[in-house]
């Protein structure tokens, strides 16, 4: 099964192979502005522009609180290539995410004037979709405001198959695997803070698993978890759970129900 909702892990990925080379700091400052705020979840949707605020805690609300915002200026600063290079590296269906989009090129494409812009762009070939974006995508203006009462008519799926980050279960488990190798270097320590803030509830007893990674993601039609956790032994595990449906959107219980059955296949590891 390949499924939507992969960009936050490799952007974390790209970021960390940035910082890694000396050329972003965990420190950085980075500067919100109009032009980037994202609606969706998150709080840096609604702070003043002009804020500022290091890569650590923007990567980090990026990470805990799916902050679209966020993730967009995480991705304006690291590049669109690196991000794509990094899904070539821990995805086998890096071909479907080309170009790799910018959250707020995916909330443009389902918000504004949908369903004729998304059609405008899935109508091209895949080598001419970036210069789409660039110039029929992204100077389009999408405030917080305009997006909620866009959002109040996207109560079902919208193009889940086709507009999108797409990864598999296996994709997610290297990308997991890849930030926890990273995470190993001194430089990059705090990634595992950050991918740890938040464990969506999973109820991991912390004596047997110490260690608890977490990042999800969901919009109507979709529902995707990830989890890393390493136990008392020293042994690592991942369990990708998802759920799509083209034709509907989910029920409430979906992200509820996935959880309780990520749960359960870490209490099969003896």
């Amino acid at each position: 099964m390949i499924t939507p909702r992969s960009t936050f892990r490799r952007c974390t990925g790209a970021l960390a192979h940035q910082i890694a080379a000396g050329r972003v700091s965990w420190n950085q400052e980075l500067t919100v502005t109009d032009a980037l705020k994202i609606p969706g979840s998150g709080s840096l949707q609604n702070v003043p522009a002009g804020t500022r605020m290091p890569v650590q805690q923007t990567a980090a609300k990026m990470i805990s609180r799916s902050d679209n915002t966020a993730a967009d200026m995480l991705m304006h600063l690291v590049g669109r290539s690196a991000v794509q290079a990094q899904d070539r590296q821990w995805s086998g269906h890096a071909a479907l995410n080309v170009p790799f989009l910018t959250p707020r090129e995916f909330f443009v494409l389902l918000l504004v004037d949908y369903p004729a812009l998304a059609n405008r762009y899935l109508s091209l070939a895949p080598s001419r979709r970036a210069a789409f974006l660039a110039s029929s995508v992204d100077p389009l203006p999408l405030t917080p405001a305009q997006a909620q009462n866009l959002a109040r008519a996207w109560t079902g799926p919208r193009d889940i198959d086709t507009i999108e980050t797409f990864a598999s279960p296996d994709d997610i488990c290297r990308a997991l695997a890849g930030l926890q190798q990273l995470a190993a270097q001194p430089a990059l320590a705090p990634i595992g803070p950050i991918l740890s803030a938040d464990n969506r509830g999973i109820g991991l007893d912390p004596a047997q698993w110490p260690t608890v990674w977490f990042k999800g993601g969901d919009q109507p039609g979709v529902a995707t978890l990830g989890y890393l956790a390493t136990n008392s032994k020293g042994q690592t595990f991942v369990v990708a759970a998802m759920l799509s449906n083209p034709a509907a959107g989910l029920l409430p219980s979906a992200l509820p129900g996935l959880a309780a059955i990520a749960q359960a296949a870490f209490t099969l590891v003896r």
